[in-house]
């Protein structure tokens, strides 16, 4: 007899689960900004000295990332997003003064960040303050670029199988339509490489900022949306 009420009881579960939750999707498109970081930049800017390079200067590698995401509110002040992205990620040193060689590096990358999310009601809409690790994969090669305005080259690099880091930022959205316009500025720390060090002890580690906007829609609409 009391197998007989396992179905019940699951569905009666599952039933007030949902009704405490919020489930929504959305996409995303928007600018992204990143630098090099990490010993790989570093060893780039000590052979450009040597070579005669009076400045060394970082250069931002702009690119535009697309992504899907799926969020979970758990109440009216938080919520769990996991999202699906893609873009290229990169970054180049200019050397200058006796020396002149652009050197860059860039890689398409597939990431997936987790964000936990703070919201709060303001009367034209909600803020969300939000951060979480990320990890990420190389989709193809990362390429080394060189040029000193007369002749360019580019050569592959050996990518890492897994990259990642943290994820920290700031957000907007507002009700129209069966959704919500949403727009959101974060800043990724890498701290793991994307290229395979190999013995030489190397890692690009670019560190970026990101500002996107999009809309979101409702899936299932539970206690934390009312």
């Amino acid at each position: 007899m009391k197998r007989a009420f396992l179905p019940v009881i699951f569905f009666f579960a599952v039933t007030v689960g949902l009704s405490a939750i919020d489930l929504s999707v959305g996409g995303r498109v928007g600018v992204s900004a990143s630098f090099l970081f990490g010993s790989y930049s570093e060893e780039l800017s000590t052979w450009l000295t040597e070579q005669g390079a009076g400045h060394v200067a970082p250069q931002l590698y702009p690119s535009v990332q697309a992504s899907l995401f799926c969020r979970l509110g758990l109440s009216r002040r938080f919520a769990l997003q996991a999202d699906v992205a893609f873009g290229p990620v990169g970054g180049a040193l200019l050397a200058s003064k006796g020396f002149d060689l652009l050197i860059g590096v860039s890689a398409n990358e597939l990431s997936l960040p987790l964000l936990a999310i703070l919201l709060l009601d303001i009367p034209v809409g909600t803020l969300s303050v939000f951060a979480g690790p990320f990890a990420a994969a190389v989709i193809g090669k990362p390429i080394l670029v060189q040029n000193d305005g007369l002749v360019r080259s580019e050569s592959g690099l050996a990518p890492e199988a897994i990259s990642g880091g943290l994820v920290a930022g700031a957000g907007f959205q507002f009700s129209a339509g069966p959704g919500w316009v949403i727009a959101d500025l974060r800043y990724t720390h890498r701290f793991l490489s994307l290229i395979d060090t190999g013995s030489a002890g190397t890692a690009l580690t670019p560190l970026g900022a990101t500002l996107t906007a999009g809309y979101m829609v409702p899936i299932i609409s539970g206690r934390a949306g009312r």
